[in-house]
Parts: structure tokens; C-alpha cells; sequence
């Protein structure tokens, strides 16, 4: 649940999954030759992240 300017706004993982491919899309921009190891290892934990959420949203939809 977020709190936002008072109220209160869940997330479904669908929102969350295309957030996150709205972030790995913009990490991925921010790339350099040298000097971005760290982006790499986001990019790397967020791709992870994805696949569970589909994984998720996956299992909801046969679920049903």
C-alpha cells in the first residue's frame, strides 16, 4: 500500500511489472563503457524481479 498526498494507492502486479520495465528501460539508457557495474547488477535483480511478477500474474490467470 502507498501513501500518497493522503492517499492510499495499491499496486497490482501488473502495475509493478510495468514500472519495472519502465526503470530497466531508463537504467539501461544511463549505461556507460566504464563505471556502471552497479547499473548492471540493478538492471540484472530487476530482470529477475520481472520474470517472478509474470510468473505471478501467470499463475493468477490460469488460477481463475
Amino acid at each position: 500500500m502507498i501513501n500518497h498526498g493522503g492517499l492510499k494507492m495499491k499496486y497490482t502486479a501488473l502495475d509493478r511489472l510495468n514500472m519495472l520495465k519502465k526503470e530497466i528501460e531508463h537504467a539501461e539508457s544511463c549505461l556507460m563503457p566504464h563505471d556502471t557495474g552497479h547499473i548492471h547488477t540493478a538492471i540484472s535483480w530487476m530482470n529477475t524481479r520481472v520474470r517472478e511478477l509474470e510468473e505471478e500474474i501467470n499463475a493468477n490467470l490460469h488460477a481463475s
